[in-house]
C-alpha cells in the first residue's frame, strides 16, 4: 500500500508479545497518507488491524522509500511457517469441500446419462411403432384405393 500511495517510511513489529502491535512511520502528501491508512485497515487472515492510532507531525524527509524492518530471522521464519501451515490447512478443507461437490456433480451427470439413455430408447421405440403404424395404414389405404378404382371401372367410370 505504501508503494501504491507513494509513501516513504517504515513498518516494523514491536516486541510487545501481549498485543502484537506494529509501528508505522509514514511520510507523504496528506491525501495519500489518509488513503494509505484507509487501505491498511485489513481484516483478512493473517492480518487483523483493529485499531490505528495516528500522530500527525511535520515530515522529516529522512526516508527515500518504504522499508519493512524485519525481526530476528528465526522468529520471522517460524511465524511465517505457522501462517503457511494454517493457510494450507484451510486450503485442504476447501479442497475437500470442492471434491465433495465434484462427486455430487458426477453422480448427477450419471443420473442424466441414464435418463438420456432411457429417452433415446423411448424415441427409438416410438420411431419403430410409428413406422409400423404408418406402413400398415398406407397399405390399407392403398388396398382401399385399388378397391375404389376397381368399383369405378365396373361402374363404367374411367379414371
Amino acid at each position: 500500500m505504501a508503494y501504491k500511495h507513494k509513501i516513504t517510511g517504515y513498518v516494523k513489529n514491536l516486541k510487545n508479545l501481549t498485543d502484537r502491535r506494529v509501528e508505522v512511520v509514514a511520510e507523504g502528501h496528506e491525501s495519500s497518507l489518509k488513503a494509505f491508512f484507509d487501505d491498511i485497515r485489513i481484516d483478512e487472515f493473517p492480518i487483523h488491524v483493529d485499531n490505528i492510532s495516528i500522530r500527525w507531525g511535520d515530515p522529516t524527509n529522512e526516508y527515500t522509500y518504504f522499508d519493512i524492518i524485519r525481526g530476528d530471522p528465526s522468529e520471522e521464519i517460524g511465524e511465517r511457517i505457522d501462517v503457511v501451515n494454517i493457510l494450507l490447512m484451510n486450503m485442504n478443507k476447501k479442497q475437500d469441500i470442492m471434491i465433495g461437490k465434484q462427486d455430487t456433480m458426477i453422480e448427477k451427470q450419471d443420473i442424466m446419462i441414464g435418463l438420456q439413455t432411457d429417452t433415446n430408447s423411448e424415441i427409438k421405440g416410438l420411431r419403430i411403432d410409428t413406422k409400423n403404424y404408418l406402413d400398415n395404414r398406407f397399405s390399407k389405404i392403398q388396398s382401399e384405393l385399388t378397391d375404389i378404382k376397381s368399383a369405378l371401372v365396373k361402374a363404367g367410370i374411367e379414371i
